[in-house]
């Protein structure tokens, strides 16, 4: 009898462990996941909608169950309201694609691409939690969608990947695939790092942005970067483009809303590490005038400028305001705009933008002079330092437009309560635009407000 009972026992227990073998995987999938994972057919073509996204925290939880935590945003520029459209996690592979749906919609204020880029609205973000052990083994590339009225529109490539070998998976940012070196280059480029961060095990991602000087477009580029250390070459590697606000922004075209780029370069130290982007364009590479280092607390990327070998500390450097008497009388009208408006923390005001003489078809010979005001009367008058603007010599189609760009940097302001009054000087004459400009809490920039009503 107690044989009996044990031979029972056994059998019980045995068929318990296969049941356990067979749908514990995908129970404990379903437990650890927030939304659905549900197996969906092949993609197909890519999606011709224009997507801005960020990954804001793609990290693995645990090795146990391998559970991950994705947050960010993702939205489309439509005629739809954010609200209405759908978004989802798609993972494909060679073996299948899956799609997740985002059901649990945040509002997102982290910023990816530093303070220039516009908050994303309500309901544009998410934030899940999801298990892969039911999924096969095999690398899955994650890409997030953007449907509207149940009808993809948009698809956008996250760059990160799931690696899932012997069950076991592991979330990573896909490796940037190695390029041939470029020997040459017919022109320039502009580009920019906004965040590097080197890990311990040698690895480098970085994300920026970059154009060619005088074309209008993005579209149709492709962006490299030469990474050296250690005194050596560590490679040519090409990135992945993606679309960011505030390039398009700052020089007023949308044109350039793809000119953003990522990239992950492995077996890079930060010993003697120099990173150098080219663009290329329609088959021709152009060059970026400075390269990439370490800045001293190997917190950041500082750019040098190649022709003169000189760090270049930022982007406002060498344009302290010359400080001039008012401005008394205008002998007539200019026109301007104001594309920067930030305050720094020791109270410098900064500002960029552009400004030229209504009927004057140049602005080699001019000079830009900003006044800053508050309910009173003036604070003071500042010369600034002029730069090109390509974009106001495509948008007038006018190439004497060229050097109509101005930046200048104020300290000692401490408050963005201030409105600037632009004038631009021409052959000894003063001409104001005819509206000032202040800073709006709302958009987190500068707006223009008539003085003529």
């Amino acid at each position: 009898m107690r044989r009996t009972v044990k031979i029972v026992s056994l059998v019980i227990l045995g068929t318990v462990f296969l049941l356990w073998m067979t749908c514990s995987t995908e129970l404990i999938a379903r437990w650890r996941s927030t939304s659905k994972i549900v197996e969906i057919g092949p993609l197909g073509e890519e999606m011709m909608g224009l997507s801005f996204y960020q990954a804001a925290n793609f990290e693995q939880l645990d090795t146990l169950f391998d559970t991950m935590r994705l947050e960010g945003y993702v939205y489309n520029i439509s005629h739809a309201t954010d609200d209405e459209a759908t978004r989802s996690l798609l993972l494909a592979s060679e073996k299948g694609c899956y799609q997740i749906e985002l059901e649990e919609l945040v509002n997102v204020a982290k910023i990816y691409y530093t303070k220039f880029d516009e908050t994303p609205k309500s309901y544009t973000g998410f934030g899940l939690d999801f298990c892969p052990l039911g999924l096969e083994d095999g690398s899955y590339e994650l890409l997030l969608q953007v449907e509207e009225n149940g009808t993809p529109v948009t698809r956008v490539p996250t760059g990160y990947v799931i690696e899932k070998v012997d069950g076991y998976s592991t979330l990573r940012y896909r490796p940037s695939d190695p390029a041939p070196e470029i020997l040459e280059a017919s022109g320039w480029a502009n580009a920019g790092i906004d965040r590097s961060e080197l890990s311990e095990d040698g690895t480098l991602e970085l994300s920026g942005w970059a154009i060619v000087d005088g074309v209008g477009s993005t579209e149709e580029t492709n962006v490299f970067l030469e990474v050296s250390s250690g005194g050596e070459a560590v490679g040519t590697f090409s990135t992945t483009k993606e679309n960011i606000t505030y390039i398009a922004d700052y020089f007023g075209n949308e044109g350039l809303y793809s000119a953003g780029f990522r990239a992950c370069v492995p077996g890079v130290s930060a010993d003697g590490l120099e990173v150098r982007v080219f663009v290329e364009h329609q088959g021709t590479f152009y060059k970026c005038s400075y390269h990439f280092e370490p800045d001293a607390g190997l917190e950041g990327m500082v750019s040098v400028s190649d022709l003169t070998g000189t760090p270049v500390e930022d982007e406002w450097a060498q344009t302290q305001a010359v400080e001039m008497e008012d401005v008394q009388e205008a002998l007539g009208w200019a026109n301007a705009g104001l594309s920067r408006f930030e305050l720094s923390e020791d109270g410098t005001l900064r500002l960029a933008g552009w400004g030229i003489v209504d009927g004057v078809g140049s602005a080699e010979e001019t000079e830009v002079y900003v006044q800053l005001c508050d309910g009173t009367g003036s604070l003071g008058t500042y010369q600034t330092k002029k730069e090109p603007a390509a974009y106001i010599a495509e948008y007038f189609d006018n190439d004497g437009y060229q050097m109509s760009g101005f930046r200048v940097s104020i300290p000692g302001v401490g408050t963005k309560e201030v409105e600037i009054r632009v004038f631009v000087g021409y052959h000894g004459g003063i001409y104001r635009c005819a509206y000032h400009f202040e800073y709006d809490e709302g958009s987190g920039g500068p707006i223009s407000v008539s003085d003529l009503e």
